[in-house]
């Protein structure tokens, strides 16, 4: 067991064992424990950096980390709100989250030094993007308070009591939610390295369109950069719920249009079947791969060498999902979850 460490992906709450060779390679990837020595050393170097003040070089290197946190779509955007304040009917004690009154200026505020999205963004405006995105703690109901602002002033204001993470944690989540995209590089990295072929796929609906080959254009180049592809191969017209089988029968001259692809969906089907290595399939949404779920099964079967799919979902939820070959073959629930077509929902900007 020495040549093994206890470390984790995403979540501190799903330890895994990864040899030490393997850790070493991807060091972005797995993520190491902190011992007890360690925090307690943080929470000391913590207490001392609240009684310092920054010279005009600490300054410029605390201007660069927040350079380096800053939050850009607004999936993370939700995700972070989502995570620092949370309803209080959630709240425990002993915990890094404290009961606070809140406004939603409070919450601009902090949102501030982690995106610039709101820079011109009125309260009222503000309050309306909360709604919009439907954010966690709005079923929080809020409630009216006069607070003294000076002397013998007083300012109306609606506040909700809400479970608050600390604030010296805000620069960690922001730093774990902007490191999506370099986390998932290293993921697909480490596939490679260990002999995987990784394959994009996009679909484009049947729905009549004046800008289909830009807005495929635009799904394939997310292909390439997002999550490293080695091929794209492109269905321009079939329904989500069509067998693959079934799809792109005919030729289609919009192909030509396109950069960098290599082929449709029969071309995607007979390059699977001739290809020995391990494959993962890369597709942006459920619907952008296949949301019929007999056919996916019928796929996996047929072709053994796709041992993972992997469902980009960054601007919905900043996340991409990774589903291997076995678990969709025999968990039910995994491979329901793309039995759907979702309600229209707003991209990030």
């Amino acid at each position: 067991m020495e040549d093994i460490q206890i470390c984790y992906l995403e979540s501190p709450n799903e330890p895994i064992l990864v040899c030490n060779a393997r850790v070493f390679g991807a060091p972005n990837l797995y993520k190491n424990y902190k011992s007890r020595e360690d925090l307690e050393e943080k929470c000391e170097e913590d207490d001392m950096d609240k009684n310092i003040s920054f010279g005009e070089s600490e300054s410029n290197l605390v201007a660069e980390i927040l350079i380096n946190n800053k939050i850009e779509n607004e999936a993370q955007i939700v995700e972070f709100i989502n995570y620092v304040y949370r309803p209080k009917s959630e709240h425990v004690t002993d915990s890094p989250f404290k009961l606070t009154n809140v406004s939603d200026k409070t919450v601009l505020g902090v949102l501030w030094k982690y995106t610039e999205r709101f820079n011109k963004t009125t309260a009222l405006g503000f309050n309306q993007w909360l709604k919009k995105q439907n954010i966690d703690f709005l079923i929080q109901e809020p409630e009216r308070k006069v607070l003294k602002i000076q002397g013998s002033e007083t300012k109306k204001l609606r506040i909700r009591i809400l479970s608050v993470l600390d604030s010296q944690f805000h620069d960690e989540v922001a730093d774990n939610i902007v490191s999506t995209i370099p986390r998932h590089h290293a993921y697909i990295k480490q596939l490679k390295d260990d002999g995987y072929e990784v394959i994009g796929y996009c679909r484009k609906s049947k729905k009549e369109s004046d800008n289909r080959a830009l807005l495929l254009q635009r799904m394939i180049n997310i292909l390439y950069e997002r999550s490293l592809v080695q091929k794209v191969f492109v269905s321009p017209c079939s329904s989500a719920k069509q067998a693959l089988s079934k799809r792109d029968l005919s030729d289609q001259d919009i192909l030509s249009s396109l950069d960098q692809i290599h082929g449709n969906t029969q071309d995607f089907l007979t390059y699977v079947k001739e290809k020995k290595t391990k494959i993962c399939v890369v597709a942006i949404d459920y619907a952008g791969f296949t949301t019929n779920m007999s056919d996916l099964k019928n796929l996996l079967k047929e072709h053994s060498n796709i041992q993972k799919i992997m469902i980009d979902l960054f601007f919905y939820k900043n996340h991409i999902k990774v589903f291997d070959r076995n678990q969709l073959l025999n968990c039910v629930e995994d491979l329901k979850q793309f039995d759907c077509r979702p309600a229209y929902r707003q991209k990030s900007k």
